[in-house]
């Protein structure tokens, strides 16, 4: 139902009540539709995606549209770009799974598992989570511990106003500049064709989990 430019959807808060979302979610989706790198199958899931939106009924899986390796113009530093959709706002991480491949044809795979989302409220239903990255060169991987610390000890405080241990909420460049310096490293490689293949997932607090999606390298691209 529409209603005064309202869309109204189901939430899981205060017992399943009926609250309202406002349009900027379904404009953000057909954002999303509007980019030229988007494939076929990035599109179908936007699609796929306004159509949960619509329904009026809490869909506790996430959906993960696309994701992208890219730098901001005039920024030298990588960004992960996710382009994700959860009705629960509830997310809490990504897993990476790299497959290379070797002249030879001898393959080696591996998966990451990164809670870099447990400090950050989410604040909207769709959104593009940008996540600074370090590229891989060989022999880099997770720090376990140093995820494990972060995801087990409360932010410090970053004001007197503030309390230690708050998440930081989404869609403010100050929020958003805090909860980057507070992430330990999320290593990443470059896509190559034939050679090495990288796709994500996300998972959330309560274990649902997206479909998995192909990283698109935009490194190439001005401004991505």
């Amino acid at each position: 139902m529409v209603a005064l430019g309202l869309l109204w959807i189901t939430r899981p808060d205060n017992g399943h009540q009926r609250h309202q979302r406002p349009d900027p979610e379904l404009r953000a989706l057909r954002m999303f539709l509007r980019y030229p790198w988007m494939p076929p199958d990035a599109k179908e899931r936007a699609e796929e995606a306004m159509a949960k939106y619509r329904n009026k009924t809490l869909d506790p899986e996430p959906v993960l549209i696309g994701a992208t390796l890219g730098k901001p113009t005039g920024i030298d530093q990588v960004y992960l770009n996710l382009l994700v959709y959860d009705e629960c706002e509830d997310l809490e991480g990504f897993v990476v799974k790299e497959e290379c491949y070797d002249p030879n044809g001898a393959q080696f795979e591996f998966e990451e598992r990164y809670p870099a989302f447990a400090h950050l409220l989410m604040t909207g239903v769709a959104d593009i989570v940008s996540i600074p990255v370090h590229i891989r060169d060989v022999h880099e991987r997770k720090d376990e511990e140093r995820w494990a610390k972060y995801c087990d000890q409360p932010l410090p405080a970053h004001t007197e106003e503030s309390m230690s241990g708050e998440k930081l909420p989404r869609g403010s460049s100050m929020s958003d500049t805090r909860w980057e310096a507070t992430l330990p490293p999320v290593w990443i490689s470059i896509p190559e064709p034939n050679r090495v293949i990288i796709s994500l997932y996300l998972y959330d607090c309560a274990g649902y989990r997206s479909n998995r999606v192909t990283l698109l390298n935009l490194l190439s691209n001005t401004g991505n």
